[in-house]
């Protein structure tokens, strides 16, 4: 057996402890109660209930009992993600084995998730980010929860320190790669209220933007203004990101396009206004000649 495999099954083994550390605590009525020599003769008196002071102890015990279990979980877990970091053994493994997809709770409640969270983090460091690929940890994540609570959970875990790159990663992977969460993803950004100009960033391809993601950008602005009120993403700010990207001309052009879209077509039309006052000012005869040929077909 090569030793890759001794470290796996002893972190296996640790982790397996910890289950049965824990037993008691999941199942009270398992609990192992100190051996009695011999049984004491039944007396005919009637058995007086428990003391409020006896209920106190046995409940303070309980607490002592809970927490010094979580101690023991922590430190064989922790020594687990040690040896299995040191053998290269790959996060999967210790996520299927703790089955996260059980967990009471939202994930990012559970120290057992942070504490993978940290491993992954680590293995990637050590072996590469293509090592434990986004589309094999979205994979994970997707199989353990519903997207709402996949798209919620991330949104969590971006505000916790060390963990926004990794975040940010992974959501753009998903609205890359599924279009049909778009809408639960714009839900999940609303609910934290995450700013339009940070997204953008976000879900710009290293290409530039596709219509599908330029689209869906769009709506979350007008869902996010809706919340926040109007001026907290003016339209000359909108502009102002687009125009690092396209020329003027460029932008009418694509602003055009989008008033095909029924409910954008306000929005498109109040950026191209916008966009005319720029164009006034700082554009050549030819890029004004052009605009107007753009939006209404005419060409002197």
């Amino acid at each position: 057996m090569s030793l890759q495999c001794l470290i796996l099954a002893l972190g296996l083994l640790i982790f397996a402890a910890r289950n049965n550390t824990c037993l008691g605590q999941s199942f009270p009525s398992l609990r192992v109660v100190p051996h009695v020599a011999a049984a004491a003769p039944t007396s005919s008196r009637s058995l007086r209930s428990t003391s409020p002071t006896n209920e106190t102890s046995i409940g303070d015990q309980d607490k002592e009992e809970r927490a010094q279990g979580k101690r023991i979980s922590a430190v064989t877990e922790n020594l687990a993600y040690k040896l299995g970091l040191k053998a290269q053994i790959k996060p999967e493994a210790f996520f299927t084995r703790i089955h996260f997809s059980e967990t009471v709770g939202k994930l990012d409640d559970s120290t057992e998730f942070m504490r993978w969270l940290q491993y992954v983090l680590k293995y990637r460091n050590k072996m590469g980010e293509t090592s434990f690929s986004d589309a094999k940890f979205a994979a994970l994540l997707r199989n353990a929860k519903p997207d709402e609570e996949v798209l919620e959970l991330l949104q969590s875990l971006r505000r916790v320190d060390g963990m926004k790159d990794l975040v940010d990663r992974l959501q753009t992977y998903l609205f890359k790669m599924y279009p049909s969460i778009h809408n639960m993803m714009n839900e999940a950004w609303l609910n934290t209220r995450q700013n339009p100009r940070e997204l953008f960033n976000l879900v710009l391809p290293p290409n530039g933007f596709q219509d599908q993601y330029l689209i869906q950008w769009l709506r979350y602005t007008e869902m996010y203004k809706t919340a926040m009120g109007v001026d907290s993403f003016p339209i000359y700010q909108m502009n102002d990101l687009f125009l690092r990207h396209w020329s003027i001309p460029s932008l009418v052009e694509l602003l055009q396009s989008i008033k095909k879209i029924p409910d954008l077509e306000k929005l498109a039309e109040s950026m191209q206004a916008q966009v005319f006052q720029v164009l006034y000012a700082r554009a050549t005869p030819k890029d004004f000649q052009h605009f107007l040929y753009v939006t209404t077909g005419d060409e002197e």
